[in-house]
């Protein structure tokens, strides 16, 4: 809940990788804590139980072991503060590690582009290493812990032994009192809920010998176990200082001016001034603007003005400084980046509303969308995948509007909703949904526009400029001012001809172009070879920009096509079903462990832990010894003997904790270093990988990859390490007591082999469900997270809230089965290890005058242990079964395909490579994978060094993969792409893709410094940055920030406009100056000046440079040397666009006669 009610300023310290942490890492511990929560009140009642009855029995000796007791509670102290400490730093590192992953997942397939993985990899790799550092250091500092946890018991009660002998002459102490010593160690270790009922078998015995060994090892057990638990559960506390801290992040105001209720509808803004954080400058200043009745009004303004922000302050998304705001009605809110929800088409346009098939039909129709069925394999019911990948731009944007529309509210909020779509389609949004008679002619709606040829339409015009608003007014009125509007109009307009100006009023028209009479008209040329055609220049300039919009929507159709051929055909299921194993986990599973573990480990932990077994063997021997001692009256009496069998026993008992030690630290560093392994492999995979694991048919949702990184290497983390150490622990145990009963009872087998695996072959398959069903919870999660303002526009949190309880509900439904399981589980083996005593007893007593006092009380101890062992034998060991799943599923993942390798050393370019920009495809042809068809057939061209090519096609002619098939994102089938006579599949992936650049349509931004996202190698000086900057026209901005360089940018780059991306990516590109520019769409998001200005600047700068450009506005691609028509996966026509158009049988031709703009 509290995710969808952050601020501005409180998502600043929450990015989405901490979030999914403390929804699955720090929830987690908070289960695993109320499991062992009664263990907090019980203790201390048990602890003065203990004491009063140790008193009576050993009377001032009990000091002795309770001042080597004070004396370890520092110490436990001391130790469980490092253990805070670096567990602290161990989860905030952890945080940081997810956040850098989930960008680097959200951004693949622009880091592939730009040959950026490694550099990203690196600092996951970086922030993994300080993780496993601080996982190591407290490594240590738990081995401490444990070691005083199982040797405690042992010298206390040692001490306890000693003092009491040394105290007075006539205390003796035989065998009897030392053996319930040991014996009851044993029965201690599972915990303080059977400490009760075995003080009073043991008092009901009437063994009042044993009772002082009985109550040293409780008193002892009992405040180290108490301490002990404290030190475990440090990362408890971490993890609710956590979520505190989130809960009470900074969360946005409610109904500070909204009202959804009032009857009436309106927005009204007087002099307020907003802010994302009121620490912060403002972003708007001393707004005013009031809207009291159903109209259009359009906000305008260059990159960075302050639009987009004008409609998050109308959300409430931003912090009114001074002045008043008040908005009332209903809230639809279309984003300038679609939000799009992993569901299908229909649920994403219905929402959260009820359906109403009418109007549906309308709103479909409205938005532009009923061709588009046509495409989609199950039409409306089709999955989309998530965030859309399997839409256009153009399309998820009609969508995001089609959602608005059916939600039928009362005030619209659209943030350019035209830019990812072409005129024609933007015309038909515009008429039918958005203008006069449009559907929503009878609501407020705020449009935030670079379409100005749009804007006589509107009722009102609010100019922003640098966060205030400079004019505002009825577009006749702004131009009669001859003010900023105007001027903006008017340079406009001297670009435009006639038959682009399709909504303008005439008159308005000629009152500009009167004024207009001093500009020189633009004459179109081709120059260097180029087009020099007859006629008219403004007469081939028109029929050109006539052709530029429609080329726009065949570029997109066809993005929708291409995706689309990616379907698997059943019944238009894009996202695969988590699938879940159903068998034992393999013995190759605990071998890839174990050899990421180490051998050399793996030998010192199995050598240490046999150590520590034959200590307590004998020990127990050592002590049946002792215990003989009595039956000679000689050896009884002898201080001598007795000194001695308390020396060797107590020598036992240090070569016993010491091994233990050993043991406990190696099995931590080596699963640490093994946990650190599996993440760095599983990590390379996925970078690794084909971007069709991404985007395609058997596309991946990002929150089950996240699942790996998270939850499950938490378990690898952690689970896995403490099911390790007390497997171990318990079989060497177990080995020994179960080995001494069944050698007297071997039908005990029978009874307790059954059992094991019943309950193994149950709780493996219940936590693979159960880790199978978390997946869906991450991936809503993260989805939510992603699209919270829209989701807080339409006011449907609760509806996202129940959603995500259904799908923990869902979880619980397996998580509740599999501990039931185990308290199952624990009933029968209490019953079984009874049944093993009584048997026991009877057998002794059977055979009392054949066994020796020893041997028969060792066989007493065992059976008296053996409930404990046989329940943790079998918990511990199915809890390292369910444990290593974590392993098998991130080990899934190393099975994924991969890439080309990133380096060739064998064909490695030379450094100046390419240095003429010559592209050549010889017979070239691809498919996307195996068992698809070829999008690409038998492509033979030639793209001469400098050369300014243009590409268009129809739909799905092939133009994308023409692209991807250049960088490798697809490679051939057959044939061959030669780069100055280099053939780029010999060469290594980076190697090929950091020589040459691209300008993708979807600008991504990372977290991090604005150095960071410009040169994540940090190999340019800050010279040449700056210098980028500015011809990039980014300098300006730049300066004014505080930071300059260091500037922090938010997780995609959320703090800056859409259009400030797009030049960030210019000003990438202008960094990198390679000989082969690729530019794709790349000024869609922008405004008309800005997209002038980047024009420029790619025209000055890659003047040398080889241009390919897949065109949706022709003014672009008009003065190119060539214009290469794709069509069916084939050249259908390569040639300078005048001869094109002057051929009436060219499919460019035509495509502009369909059109109807010749």
């Amino acid at each position: 809940m509290n995710s969808l009610k952050l601020s501005s300023c409180g998502r600043k310290d929450f990015i989405s990788g901490e979030i999914i942490n403390l929804m699955s890492v720090d929830i987690q511990r908070i289960i695993d804590f109320i499991l062992l929560a009664n263990y907090l009140w019980s203790t201390p009642f048990y602890i003065l139980i203990a004491s009063v009855l140790l008193w009576q029995q050993l009377g001032v000796a009990t000091l002795a072991g309770l001042a080597f007791l004070v004396i370890l509670l520092p110490f436990n102290a001391c130790i469980g503060h490092k253990v805070k400490k670096y567990q602290t730093i161990q989860m905030r590192v952890k945080d940081h590690r997810i956040k850098v992953l989930n960008e680097l997942l959200n951004g693949i397939k622009v880091l592939k582009l730009y040959a950026w993985e490694k550099a990203f990899k690196d600092q996951v790799c970086r922030a993994r290493d300080q993780e496993v550092k601080a996982l190591n250091t407290k490594a240590i500092y738990q081995s401490a812990t444990i070691f005083m946890f199982y040797s405690a018991h042992f010298f206390i009660g040692l001490i306890s032994f000693i003092t009491f002998i040394l105290i007075s002459p006539n205390n003796n102490l035989d065998a009897n009192k030392a053996k319930s010593h040991w014996i009851l160690s044993y029965i201690t270790n599972h915990g303080c809920n059977g400490i009760k009922v075995e003080i009073n078998q043991l008092r009901k015995s009437k063994l009042e010998y044993l009772e002082m060994g009985v109550i040293t090892t409780k008193y002892v057990f009992e405040i180290f176990e108490f301490t002990f638990a404290k030190s475990i559960n440090l990362h408890l506390l971490l993890s609710l200082n956590r979520i505190n801290k989130f809960i009470n992040a900074n969360e946005v105001k409610e109904n500070t001016f909204f009202n959804n209720k009032h009857k009436t509808i309106s927005i009204s803004i007087i002099n307020a001034t907003f802010s994302w954080d009121k620490h912060i400058p403002p972003v708007l200043n001393n707004i005013s603007m009031e809207v009291f009745e159903p109209k259009l009004v359009a906000v305008v303004g260059l990159v960075g003005a302050g639009k987009s922000s004008l409609l998050s302050a109308l959300l409430g998304e931003l912090e009114i400084l001074e002045g008043s705001a008040c908005v009332e009605g209903s809230v639809a809110y279309v984003p300038q980046e679609a939000w799009i929800q992993n569901k299908t088409l229909k649920e994403n346009i219905v929402f959260t509303n009820e359906l109403n098939d009418e109007y549906y039909e309308r709103v479909l129709e409205s938005c532009a969308l009923v061709p588009d069925l046509a495409q989609l394999p199950d039409r409306d019911l089709t999955e989309i995948g998530e965030k859309g990948i399997n839409l256009s731009g153009g399309q998820k944007q009609r969508v995001s509007m089609a959602r608005a529309v059916y939600a039928n509210r009362d005030i619209y909020l659209l943030d350019d909703p035209f830019s990812a779509v072409d005129t024609h389609v933007g015309k038909h949004l515009f008429e039918k949904t958005i203008g006069r008679n449009g559907l929503l002619k009878d609501k407020i709606r705020i449009l935030v526009t670079n379409s100005v040829s749009i804007l006589p339409n509107v009722d009102q015009i609010v100019v922003i400029k640098n966060g205030y608003v400079f004019e505002s007014g009825t577009f006749e009125n702004l131009i009669s001012k001859n003010g900023y509007f105007s001027e903006f109009m008017t340079e406009y307009l001297s670009q435009q001809s006639d038959n682009e100006l399709k909504y303008e009023d005439k008159k308005i028209v000629n009152k500009l172009r009167d004024r207009m009479k001093c500009l020189v008209k633009k004459v179109i040329n081709q120059t260097n070879g180029g087009f020099n055609g007859s006629g008219d220049g403004n007469e081939w300039k028109n029929l050109i920009k006539q052709m530029l919009n429609n080329l726009r929507e065949k570029r997109l159709k066809e993005e929708n096509m291409i995706k689309n051929q990616l379907f698997v055909k059943t019944s238009g299921k894009l996202t695969e079903i988590e699938s879940s194993e159903t068998s034992c986990v393999g013995f190759k599973i605990y071998k890839k462990y174990i050899t990421l573990i180490g051998l050399w480990f793996c030998a010192v932990i199995i050598g240490s832990s046999l150590a520590s077994t034959m200590a307590q063997i004998l020990s127990g021997l050592w002590l049946s010894e002792w215990s003989d001692d009595s039956l000679d009256s000689n050896h009884m009496n002898d201080t001598n003997v007795r000194y001695i069998r308390l020396g060797v026993y107590a020598g036992i008992g240090v070569f016993d904790t010491v091994f233990t030690f050993i043991s406990q630290t190696f099995i931590s560093f080596g699963c640490i270093g093994a946990a650190k392994h599996l993440h760095n492999i599983v990590l390379d995979r996925i970078i690794r990988a084909p971007i069709s694991f991404y985007a395609f048919p058997d596309t991946t949702p990002i929150g089950r990859i996240q699942n790996r990184f998270s939850r499950d290497m938490d378990s690898v983390d952690y689970a896995l390490i403490d099911s390790l150490r007390m497997t171990i622990t318990i079989i060497m145990r177990a080995f020994v007591a179960i080995f001494l009963i069944t050698f007297q009872t071997p039908l005990v087998l029978t009874a307790i082999l059954p059992l094991f695996f019943l309950y193994i072959r149950t709780s493996r398959q219940l936590k693979r469900i159960e880790s199978t069903t978390r997946s869906p919870i991450y991936s809503h999660f993260s989805e939510t997270v992603s699209g919270y303002t829209s989701i807080r526009a339409y006011g449907v949190s609760h509806q996202f809230i129940q959603e995500s309880n259904r799908r923990v509900d869902e979880n619980h439904m397996c998580y509740y089965p599999s501990f039931t399981a185990s308290q199952w589980l624990a009933i029968r083996l209490e019953l079984l290890g009874h049944c093993i005593v009584f048997l026991t007893a009877i057998f002794i007593v059977y055979y009392r005058f054949k066994l020796s006092p020893g041997i028969a009380g060792l066989a007493i101890s065992y059976s008296l242990d053996i409930t404990r062992c046989l329940t943790n034998l079998v918990h511990y060991t199915s809890n390292l079964e369910t444990n290593i799943i974590s392993v098998e599923r991130c080990l899934e993942y190393t099975e994924t395909p991969i890439e080309a390798e990133w380096y060739n050393e064998v064909t490695k370019p030379l450094p100046d490579w390419p240095e003429k920009g010559e592209i050549k495809f010889s017979e070239y042809s691809t498919r996307y994978r195996e068992g698809l068809d070829l999008v690409l057939k038998t492509i033979t061209l030639e793209v001469k060094p400098k050369e300014k090519v243009g590409i268009v096609g129809r739909t799905g002619a092939g133009k994308s993969s023409l692209t991807l098939a250049l960088f490798r994102l697809i490679e051939p089938v057959n044939g061959s792409i030669r780069i100055d006579s280099v053939d780029i599949k010999q060469l290594g992936l980076y190697d090929l893709r950091s020589r040459i650049t691209i300008i993708p349509q979807d600008p991504a931004l990372f977290t991090g410094t604005l150095r960071l996202n410009l040169d994540p190698f940090n190999r340019y000086s800050d010279t040449d940055i700056w210098r980028a900057l500015e011809s990039a026209h980014l300098k300006q901005f730049v300066d004014t920030l505080k930071k300059g360089l260091s500037h922090e940018i938010s997780e995609g780059g959320e703090n800056l406009s859409v259009g400030q991306k797009q030049l960030i990516c210019l000003a990438r590109a202008l960094l990198r100056k390679t000989k082969i520019l690729v530019l794709d769409e790349a000024t869609a998001a922008v405004d008309m000046e800005t997209d002038d200005l980047i024009q420029q600047t790619i025209r000055k700068e890659f003047c040398l440079s080889t241009i390919v450009t897949i065109a949706h506005r022709l003014n672009t691609i008009i003065d190119y040397d060539k214009v290469l028509v794709m069509d069916k996966g084939m050249v259908a026509e390569f040639d300078s666009p005048h001869h094109l158009l002057q051929n009436t049988n060219s499919i460019f031709y035509s495509m502009a006669k369909e059109a109807n703009f010749i």
